[in-house]
């Protein structure tokens, strides 16, 4: 719904696919069809790897990069074939974005819109301002804000593990091990994953 919204805000106009397809995806940016897209890091990946290295049209104005963290590997493979990536990170109780870079700015940290105000008491972020209404909007992300204001974050405080742009409830997995006869004890937690992010390890 963002994305809609974002698109009649600015007079663009929305290419609707049914579902995602990575091949579908890379073809309609190396054709020059889109212009900007909006992808979590699994699925940056598969459009990629569905090119085979090759280039996107110079039309391609920023691939909005969010809903988990951007591994270190992609993010390198973008600068290599010079994919804009625009990395970003929010919330849906936000209006979906909160804080992004510039499309090819890979410096540390993210600055935040000018509609957001984002702090971090006792390493916990943070969101005031016009994004959510009336109040301070506490995140469950641990982060920190850096001295130009630039908003780093460190993953989830809870036991929510986001894995390719997924949340899943760590306790709720947990919850359903449990259940099972031959299992006493169980303890979930995020472990990294190339393609995924994160995975849920037992």
């Amino acid at each position: 719904l963002s994305i809609l919204l974002r698109a009649a805000w600015n007079r663009t106009t929305v290419l609707l696919e049914d579902g995602f397809e990575a091949e579908r995806v890379a073809e309609r940016l190396a054709e020059g069809d889109a212009t900007l897209v909006s992808l979590v890091p699994t699925m940056l990946g598969r459009v990629l790897d569905a090119r085979e290295g090759g280039r996107f049209h110079g039309r391609l104005r920023a691939v909005l990069l969010g809903g988990a963290a951007a591994p270190a590997a992609l993010l390198s493979r973008c600068r290599e074939q010079e994919v804009p990536v625009a990395r970003t990170w929010g919330m849906t109780e936000a209006g979906s974005q909160v804080a992004t870079a510039a499309p090819g700015d890979h410096a540390p940290g993210l600055p935040p819109l000018p509609l957001a105000t984002v702090t971090a008491p006792e390493g916990v972020l943070t969101i005031d301002g016009p994004l959510v209404g009336e109040g301070t909007l506490r995140t469950g992300d641990r982060g920190w804000i850096d001295d130009v204001g630039r908003v780093h974050v460190e993953g989830r405080r809870d036991q929510i593990i986001i894995s390719g742009g997924e949340n899943l409830d760590g306790a709720a997995i947990e919850g359903a091990l449990r259940a099972h006869p031959d299992v006493a004890e169980v303890c979930v937690v995020a472990m990294p994953d190339a393609e995924w992010g994160q995975r849920p390890g037992a």
